[in-house]
């Protein structure tokens, strides 16, 4: 083909659309100006409809019309979701979708064939677009990735992705894909018949074109893959395929109307063809002003506003940052190994210090074999593995980390070892260099007292596992300087995590808030609750996982630890803690020894461990004045705990405002994202329902359920409005992250440690 041989005319049509005609075909140009990612705003919709309604006029003789990006990262990765969650009426919601749905239907109904030539991240109304298009070219790199992320935001697409993606894909699949919200890889695209091609991406630049050609040649049949064809497309093969998915969200239909609403889209289109785009608008806009919508589109933005390092320090302009080019990791068990993993492969290197060549072999195999994980989960290509282990060093020497920039230690959580660590490498680091601790309770105080340069010192707090958990805790003690927290939040940020800043005080946020629930859940084992219904009641109320099986997951040692580690502000942690000792003591470690509060076969299933040495003093259901909060008996037990220390931690300053505690709390252990965090969770209770229930409690189970301040003197708002200040606006997206390696997680189970 010809087409690069004659200059190409551009016409701008809008801030964020370039119309390109070439000689025999035309390209529109995404690129959303002063934004890392594409975004489907009004700039971008005006560009697109005046783009088409240029070609129409021109009437020019073209094979195809291709919608691209200009950056190379990023396709189009969906809304702005700063502009939905402005929207405060039925009457405005409508008009946007009808919009929308005008400008795919124009380009699904284009009498030129329209390709899209998807090159990063392509999420929701992104994806939207591509399936309005007649074919879809994909980029097979790490980076690209598709999705319809809505649900994620207690809402289903839009703008025809529940229309069209069941007619292009099969009805099972495109559940699956909307359901989940995730992201697929472009290879798994094109198995599952949503991507017609796929070019290398060495080749991008120089065959997109030629493929172009190709693909309007010799128009591919639409196809589905040959095990999901004949139930696909009967009507009793989609009446059992839909009661599938039914049956499949019925405990969480409740907390996610979104689930059942996506369904009933869904099923709507099977039933006529995929022209049944007035559900969709009708589902969409019941859905958003939904308390669970609101709460969800609420944590969104917050998230967004915290991956912003201007909301913590005055940092002037953000490039960046490539001060830290040498990192050391200092301890290579689990937390280590994971850090220098997501280190690597973020363009840094890595220096792995281990105390002896026993340890560090153990290390590097840990680290290589987090790298393998990710290649067979298509986040990293193979050819990178050669690169990426290049940048891995290992050393049993503390001088060879001299020319570091960044020193964190993932050693055991023993003061005396972490202090011992901190001198050490005070004495061998370059003297410009950041030492920074990993733990996950400790003081960090204590910490820089042992170094010359007690102002360079940080906490920085991955949760586990690091490849997965995107929140990242950054603990500013006494000493820390402001260009010391600048560089650790360009640091978390750099590796692609959502940091919160907290103060130096035990637990820092999430395991100061967490354990009183873990403890509770403890107690009531203790007192012969059933693990059972315990775990059973909590997955209800909206936790992704039971207390217990947390604890298993997270290590009943390290549970025990953080015990310990509280006693001096929460001192009825005690008897909590007396049980994880004992289990300790036995080697009952939780799901990593086999056994716990539950016993793990080889199989990976799972019963109770029977022989838990609790005391077992006898407990009833009691009937007591709660006033109605939509919780059990356990539910109140289990969350009010968790509700009290949220407002102690604000009451102490252990963060600067409550929506930073409810992200934390969502990001770092799951906490019922629907509820939109515990202190939003107290807003939509009302304060006076919560502190009554919690002066019930009181009477019942004794002082640990004493009411914190901020509870009983109303002196300052638990959540803020839904819309930020026009001047916290970013590039917010309904992409839930737009770099390739989010996060399966929110399916996953999230733990803190």
């Amino acid at each position: 083909m010809n087409t690069h041989m004659h200059r190409p005319e551009q016409i701008r049509t809008s801030d964020s659309v370039t119309l390109e005609y070439l000689p025999s075909a035309a390209v529109i140009w995404l690129d959303s100006p002063h934004r890392p990612v594409n975004v489907m705003d009004a700039a971008m919709l005006e560009g697109l409809e005046s783009a088409l309604q240029h070609i129409r006029d021109d009437a020019r003789e073209l094979r195809w019309i291709a919608l691209a990006s200009r950056k190379p990262t990023c396709f189009l990765a969906g809304a702005d979701v700063h502009r939905i969650a402005e929207l405060r009426d039925e009457p405005e919601v409508t008009a946007i979708l009808q919009r929308g749905h005008r400008l795919m239907d124009r380009i699904a109904g284009s009498s030129i064939p329209v390709i899209a030539l998807l090159r990063g991240t392509c999420l929701g109304g992104g994806l939207e677009l591509a399936l309005a298009c007649h074919y879809r070219i994909a980029c097979a790199d790490a980076a690209t990735r598709l999705g319809l992320p809505e649900i994620r935001l207690g809402l289903i697409p839009g703008w025809g992705g529940t229309q069209r993606l069941p007619m292009l894909v099969g009805l099972r699949q495109a559940l699956e894909m909307i359901l989940t919200g995730r992201q697929i890889p472009a290879q798994r695209a094109q198995q599952m018949g949503l991507v017609d091609r796929l070019i290398g991406a060495s080749e991008w630049e120089t065959s997109w074109a030629q493929e172009c050609d190709e693909v309007v040649a010799n128009r591919p049949e639409r196809r589905r893959r040959r095990s999901g064809t004949w139930i696909d497309q009967m009507a009793w093969g989609q009446w059992l395929v839909l009661a599938a998915a039914r049956r499949r969200i019925a405990d969480r239909r409740h907390h996610y109307p979104a689930l059942q609403a996506a369904i009933d889209a869904v099923a709507a289109a099977v039933a006529s063809g995929g022209r049944a785009m007035e559900v969709e608008r009708r589902k969409f806009t019941q859905l958003i002003f939904t308390p669970t919508a609101q709460h969800l589109l609420r944590i969104f933005l917050d998230r967004d506003r915290a991956r912003k390092v201007a909301t913590w320090i005055d940092s002037g302009e953000e490039p960046v940052d490539h001060s830290i080019g040498q990192l050391a990791v200092i301890g290579g068990g689990t937390m280590g190994a994971g850090i220098a993993a997501e280190a690597v492969r973020n363009q840094m290197e890595v220096w792995g210090k281990e105390v002896d060549a026993a340890t560090l072999a153990a290390a590097r195999q840990r680290v290589e074999g987090l790298l393998s994980k990710l290649v067979d989960k298509k986040r990293i290509e193979a050819s990178e593995l050669p690169r990426l282990k290049q940048r891995l060093h290992w050393t049993t020497q503390w001088s060879d980390l001299a020319g570091c920039d960044l020193a964190i230690e993932a050693v055991v959580e023993v003061p005396d070892v972490k202090r011992e660590v901190f001198q050490m490498a005070d004495r061998n680091l370059r003297k410009d260099a950041v030492l920074a601790s990993n733990t996950s309770s400790l003081h960090i105080g204590s910490m820089a007292t042992a170094t010359d340069r007690p102002s360079q010192v940080v906490g920085i707090h991955f949760f586990n596992p690091v490849d997965r958990m995107e929140l990242v805790e950054v603990i500013r003690c006494a000493t820390t300087s402001d260009a010391t927290l600048l560089r650790a939040l360009r640091f978390v940020r750099r590796l692609g995590k959502t940091p919160v800043v907290a103060d130096d005080q035990p637990g820092f946020i999430v395991n100061r808030i967490l354990f009183p629930y873990l403890g509770e859940a403890v107690r009531m084992v203790d007192e012969g609750w059933s693990v059972q219904r315990i775990d059973r009641a909590m997955r209800r109320f909206g936790m992704p996982m039971g207390p217990l099986e947390l604890i298993d997951q997270v290590g009943i040692d390290i549970a025990a630890h953080v015990a310990r580690s509280l006693a001096s502000i929460q001192p009825d942690a005690e008897p909590a803690a007396a049980l994880l000792d004992a289990l300790v003591e036995r080697r009952w470690l939780g799901k990593k020894s086999g056994c716990g509060f539950y016993r793990y076969g080889k199989s990976g299933r799972r019963r109770v461990n029977r022989g838990l040495p609790v005391a077992g003093r006898g407990r009833a259901d009691v009937q007591a004045a709660f006033r109605d909060d939509g919780m059990s008996l356990i539910q109140r037990r289990l969350v009010y705990p968790m509700l009290n220390e949220a407002v102690h931690c604000l009451d102490d300053g252990v963060a600067a405002a409550p929506w930073i505690i409810d992200l934390a709390m969502v990001l770092g252990t799951g906490f019922a994202p629907m509820h939109g965090g515990p202190l939003r969770l107290i807003h939509t209770i009302g304060r006076n329902t919560v502190l009554h229930n919690m002066q019930v409690l009181e009477e019942l189970y004794g002082s640990r359920f004493a009411a914190a301040d901020g509870l009983r003197h109303a002196s300052r708002p638990f959540c803020s409005e839904i819309a930020p200040a026009a001047a916290d606006r970013g590039p917010a997206t309904t992409a839930i992250s737009s770099s390739p390696q989010n996060k399966e997680n929110s399916d996953e189970h999230q733990h803190a440690t």
